[in-house]
């Protein structure tokens, strides 16, 4: 019986870290929006999910960009409510599978359960072709807003610099 294979869990761990970056693109925006440093932002945004992020880039932005601007953003929120659902099923979703042990076969193949918010009951196939895929999507998407925010001077203004942290993580 197949067990998934490791470059699963490698695009897995791509996609997470596409979507920090897509995440530290959004703060940029709002930063930019607000025109506020590093410190005020992360003051402002830190504890926000991406859809309070978005909540409060589209409030702020209407009172600063033109029609056609807003319609570029209102895309980004559109997609990034997909990516948003589509990550989650990837990221917290429990994998399952039924295993029918005397024909070493799947009676249900693996799949992600969603176990809350409005796809929960659901459960969509385990494949390292659907986690590329919304990873792709994130990327693409992460892009685009990346030459919006260039075009704004909505620029990444910092990330910490200094001493990394030695002996981490600790066994527990």
């Amino acid at each position: 019986m197949p067990l998934p294979e490791p470059e699963l869990f490698e695009q897995i761990g791509r996609l997470c870290s596409s979507w920090s970056l897509l995440e530290t693109l959004s703060e940029a925006t709002i930063w930019g929006l607000l025109k506020v440093k590093p410190n005020v932002g992360e003051a402002i945004t830190g504890r926000m999910d991406m859809r309070g992020r978005w909540q409060l880039l589209l409030d702020t932005a209407k009172n600063i960009h033109n029609d056609t601007d807003m319609a570029c953003l209102k895309g980004f929120d559109r997609d990034i409510k997909v990516l948003n659902q589509d990550r989650n099923v990837v990221v917290h979703g429990v994998m399952s599978a039924i295993i029918n042990e005397e024909q070493n076969a799947y009676e249900l193949g693996p799949a992600w359960s969603v176990q809350r918010g409005g796809n929960a009951g659901k459960r969509y196939p385990v494949s390292t072709e659907a986690v590329t895929i919304i990873r792709e999507n994130i990327r693409t998407t992460g892009d685009k807003l990346a030459e919006f925010n260039g075009r704004f001077g909505y620029a990444i203004q910092s990330f910490p610099l200094g001493e990394v942290v030695k002996g981490w993580p600790l066994r527990l």
